[in-house]
């Protein structure tokens, strides 16, 4: 019996089925995230992320971002593909979609602790900030 418990726990493990954060078959695909981006020297404002797609390990997906520092409105959306490995999150925001003013590429290493994501972004080598989003679906 025991072998099998360890079989089981190795699996889930391996395939990175736990749930954190995921859907009750261990994906992300089609959720949304939101919450607030931290930049360095300029505050925080609001950050919405949506996984669209996921393939094993594979994401991707949108950036939303309506406000930007000091309150100012914004209508940017941009694209990402990254990967979930785990409850270990890579996204590489990469194009834009519309709007500008978001420093792109720029990678978002992030961890998932139940329905919440945070992290860090970096922007050509250089920490430009942090993120913390809650899981809405």
């Amino acid at each position: 019996m025991l072998r099998k418990v360890g079989i089981v726990v190795l699996l889930m493990v391996a395939t990175g089925s736990f749930g954190w954060g995921c859907g009750d078959d261990g994906t992300v695909s089609q959720s949304s995230w939101k919450g607030m981006f931290t930049q360095v020297g300029l505050g925080a404002y609001p950050m919405d992320l949506e996984i669209t797609e996921q393939t094993g390990i594979n994401i991707s997906g949108k950036l939303i971002w309506t406000d930007g520092p000091f309150g100012t409105r914004v209508d940017t959306q941009t694209r990402f593909i990254g990967t979930l490995n785990g409850n270990s999150v890579y996204i590489n925001e990469n194009e834009y979609i519309q709007g500008h003013g978001v420093l792109i590429p720029t990678v978002y290493n992030g961890t998932i602790d139940g329905k919440n994501l945070s992290g860090t972004a970096q922007h050509g080598g250089s920490n430009v900030g942090s993120f913390q989003l809650t899981r809405q679906n």
